[in-house]
């Protein structure tokens, strides 16, 4: 509105100017003009020449005064713009810094002034060198005068987001992107400059924070022992260093842009493919699986691939990580090897021998209309026990060796061979069509041993049998076929030695059988197949357990436990009685030892003496000697011994008997009153427990003949000062009868059948073991 004003004011200026030139002119030309008049008088002269200059100056009196009002309201409104402008440019969050053409500053905002440290003032006139240090991005050394963005525009270097540093008295360091433009009037005179910056300190520190960032997982990821990788459309954008040393290169660069199938084999290219097209497609990770990686050089490893769709620059890429299982695979090979190998022959052994001809016989099942034919060899080497006896288990080795080697030598393709025991081998034939292809095969194999055996500095003549059964004749499934080939086998022995046999229907016979069970025992024995159960004996008034007895037991590999009612009447009519009996004694006396020493209270352990192994062996030195190398107390073994014991010679029991008693020892009498008792035993023989045998607590409610024998023999313990216990209890009301009866000890089902060592779960208790029902 002022600016109208001032243009109306100019045209008055004219229009009086020329007004007032007339009026001067009047003045001095009035003389003339009055004279004209009829030479007016002098006074009237003078009045009109003074009205004549009034009229003259009143009109200029009003410009001036109409000036001065105009002009003070143009200033009000040019300091109110001004100061609008200073609060608009203080809001800012740019810095913005102006100089007049001197290079005065002439104003610096709010913005400028928090980042330099102080506020403008009139007398600031070099601001950036007195008051802030400018630093060069690149250089980090300070900028002089003539190289600041304000001077440089100044003079006409015009800048446009040039990044300086900026650092005050404070310490504060600043990063800005300034615009330093020159100001020109509309003539195009210079007037000053102008530099807005903007203060990118916090985007710069983001910046290389996520540089720092970056460059920490990029070590990172060239640290981690795993391949990572990234590729688009089959082309490697990306793979840490240990990615690329996996795939043979020196470093990533070697291989970045090459295509990522190139580090496929080719059998495996179109699968590969096919994952990463499904990644892509469903955008989803993939389970980790395992596959091969092939390098530089051409050779091949294990690796597990983890890879996951992503987008990389825009684009769809996958992102895989690639984990060398190489020496892994190596190791669960050997573990797998060690598991289906002997590791002596490095033959299969029988896990896997089972799992070929379960799969054999799954294929020949296919073929119903016309089933395929194939055999099972059992060979077994004559009294290979005794090598071991006579000359050491040394010596066994290496003939178990060489027999290996002879027996698999020059077979036909196709036939599958393990060793399934000590001394025995077993053959799958390939699919045949006549019998006597098998018996040609077997008389080959048994020629190799007519031969001597070279070991060491002797030679050894070996012979062997073998049994043969043949699918699906002879059976259909592994146990019906190995059990007839190894009855096959015993037959073969008959016919003489490097004979062979085909199995016969008439080969089962309790005589075969018996051998059969005798062959097995002789294999246990070898192999170390027997394990021992416990059963705790519960002291009737307190329910602590205060004995275990040690019960045998035999992991046959194809029947599995066997109890010892099938083979030990067996065992006790051969040798072999004496050799499991010394091995139960020891293994009952070492783990009743070990329970000791896991802090269980002592309480004695009970074992089973044979007759044979009575009467035939030094016992009483065999018991010392087990004491002394398991380092158990004697108190702390019970043996058991049977009336039939006692019967077949009386003198000499008597004499072991006392003698084993001097060791400290506990003898107890198993299986009372089941055999010919005679009181007169119970007071010449050193006795410490009479067992009564489960058959009458089994009948005590239903017999009455057994409820007085046992009440009686509880007696004569009584009265004898022994113990008693009664065994095969299984009710709770037999349990409180035996506690009326006062039976010291009691043992049975009722309270826990025998378990393996490593399956006891008795409850201890200050020390004591008690039995939780």
């Amino acid at each position: 509105m002022w600016e109208k004003k001032i243009i109306k004011l100019t045209k008055n200026k004219v229009i009086v100017s020329i007004y007032f030139f007339l009026v001067l002119t009047s003045v001095l030309f009035l003389d003339k003009i009055l004279i004209t008049f009829n030479n007016l008088n002098n006074f009237w002269t003078t009045i009109i020449q003074l009205t004549i200059i009034i009229v003259g100056i009143l009109p200029l009196l009003y410009v001036i005064w109409y000036k001065n009002i105009i002009l003070k309201e143009a200033l009000s409104t040019l300091s109110v713009r001004e100061s609008t402008l200073k609060s608009i440019l203080d809001s800012m969050e740019e810095g913005v810094i102006a100089c007049d053409k001197n290079g005065k500053i002439t104003f610096i905002n709010r913005a400028h002034s928090k980042i330099t440290g102080q506020a403008y003032t009139p007398s600031t006139l070099d601001f950036y060198t007195k008051e802030a240090i400018v630093i060069h991005p690149n250089s980090e050394t300070p900028l002089t005068k003539h190289e600041l963005p304000l001077h440089k525009a100044l003079h006409g270097e015009e800048t446009t987001k040039e990044k300086i540093l900026i650092k005050n008295k404070a310490g504060e360091q600043y990063t800005l992107k300034v615009t330093s433009k020159q100001i020109r009037s509309d003539n195009g005179e210079v007037l000053g400059a102008l530099t807005i910056a903007n203060n990118i300190t916090k985007e710069e520190q983001a910046i290389e924070s996520f540089q720092e960032s970056e460059q920490r997982y990029k070590h990172l990821a060239d640290l981690l022992p795993i391949s990572i990788f990234v590729h688009v459309n089959d082309r490697l954008a990306y793979i840490n260093q240990s990615g690329a040393k996996m795939i043979g290169a020196n470093h990533p660069t070697e291989i970045i842009g090459k295509p990522a199938s190139d580090f496929i084999p080719p059998e495996l290219k179109k699968k590969s493919k096919k994952r990463r097209e499904h990644a892509i497609k469903t955008k989803k990770q993939l389970k980790p699986y395992d596959t091969k990686l092939q390098r530089l050089d051409g050779t091949t490893m294990d690796v597990q691939a983890n890879s996951t769709a992503i987008t990389y620059h825009g684009k769809p890429a996958i992102l895989g990580i690639n984990i060398d299982i190489t020496k892994q695979k190596k190791a669960l090979e050997r573990i797998k090897h060690m598991a289906y190998h002997d590791a002596l022959t490095n033959l299969p052994n029988r896990r896997y021998f089972n799992k070929i001809l379960k799969q054999k016989i799954y294929e020949a099942k296919k073929h119903n209309q016309s089933p395929k034919k194939f055999a099972i060899l059992f060979f077994d080497i004559h009294n290979f026990e005794h090598i071991n006896d006579w000359l050491g288990h040394s010596y066994g080795d290496q003939l178990l060796k060489q027999i290996t080697k002879r027996l698999t030598s020059n077979l036909p393709e196709g036939v599958f061979t393990s060793r399934i025991a000590g001394d025995e081998f077993t053959l799958i034939t390939p699919y045949f069509s006549e019998k006597a292809q098998c018996e040609k095969l077997a008389n080959d194999i048994l020629a190799n041993f007519h031969q001597p055996f070279p070991i060491q500095d002797m030679e050894l003549n070996v012979s062997a049998n073998i049994g043969i059964s043949i699918y699906p004749s002879d059976g259909e499934t592994i146990d019906t076929l190995v059990k007839n080939s190894d009855l096959a086998m015993f037959e073969a022995k008959k016919k003489g030695l490097n004979s062979s046999a085909f199995y016969s229907p008439s080969f089962h016979d309790p005589f075969i059988e018996r051998r059969k069970m005798e062959h097995e025992l002789e294999r246990a024995i070898k192999e170390k197949e027997f394990i021992l159960f416990y059963q705790p004996q519960i002291c009737s008034r307190t329910r602590e357990v205060c004995g275990m007895e040690a019960l045998i037991r035999w992991e046959h590999p194809a029947r599995g436990l066997v109890s010892p009612g099938e083979f030990i009447p067996i065992a006790e009519e051969t040798e072999y009685i004496v050799r499991i009996g010394e091995w139960v004694l020891t293994e009952a006396c070492m783990q009743n030892k070990r329970w000791q020493e896991e802090g269980y209270s002592p309480i004695p352990v009970k074992v089973n003496l044979s007759t044979r192994q009575f009467f035939q062996t030094d016992i009483v030195k065999t018991v010392s000697t087990v004491l002394a190398e398991t380092a158990l107390e004697p108190q702390y073994l019970e043996l058991e011994i049977t009336e039939s014991i006692m019967m077949k010679n009386k003198n000499e029991a008597t004499k072991i008997l006392h003698a084993l008693k001097k060791l400290g020892v506990g003898l107890a009498l198993d299986d009372f009153g089941t055999g010919y008792s005679s009181l007169a035993y119970l007071k010449d023989f050193p006795i410490d427990t009479i067992k009564i045998d489960k058959s009458f607590i089994h009948d005590l409610f239903h017999d009455v003949k057994s409820k007085a024998i046992v009440k009686n023999v509880i007696n004569l313990a009584h009265s004898l000062e022994l113990n008693v216990i009664a065994e095969g209890v299984e009710t709770k009301e037999q349990e409180q009868f035996l506690i009326q009866q006062h039976c010291h000890q009691q043992q049975g089902y009722y309270f826990s059948r025998p378990k393996a060592a490593k399956d006891t779960e008795w409850d201890q208790n200050d020390g004591d073991l008690r039995i939780s029902l």
